[in-house]
């Protein structure tokens, strides 16, 4: 398993999709309390979470696998945690339909300039058929 597919998302029966902390901060949460405060606070609110095991190539001695934490939870938890400004992280799946978005507009405005550039003449030049005025 590649670090790209460790990127991708856990989904249960209900498809509720489930995230590690790294996944839904953009970040590691290593040196901190959060991780522990986090699952202390699911716990406290029955909230069920998962486990995933890292790509050999991530796991260390003291760490094989991560907890995934369901998506509204996460959004629930750290809305009130000024400390955690989560809203510069963009989720993969909503660029690409921005970029696709992007591209459609790119394309129209395109259209729309040829179409402008056939069938506009600038009134400032002098042409013979010209009014005076």
């Amino acid at each position: 398993m590649n670090t790209k597919e460790m990127q991708q998302v856990m989904k249960n029966e209900n498809e509720e999709t489930y995230l590690s902390l790294f996944e839904y901060l953009g970040k590691g949460s290593a040196g901190s309390n959060i991780g522990r405060e986090v699952t202390a606070e699911a716990v406290k609110q029955g909230i069920e979470f998962k486990w995933k095991m890292l790509p050999k190539e991530m796991q260390k001695p003291e760490y094989t696998q991560v907890q995934l934490y369901p998506l509204s939870f996460l959004d629930e938890y750290f809305a009130t945690k000024v400390e955690f400004d989560t809203t510069p992280i963009v989720r993969r799946s909503a660029l690409i339909e921005i970029e696709s978005r992007l591209k459609e507009l790119e394309t129209r405005i395109e259209e729309l300039t040829k179409k402008l550039n056939i069938n506009v003449t600038n009134s400032n030049e002098y042409h013979d058929d010209d009014l005076p005025f």
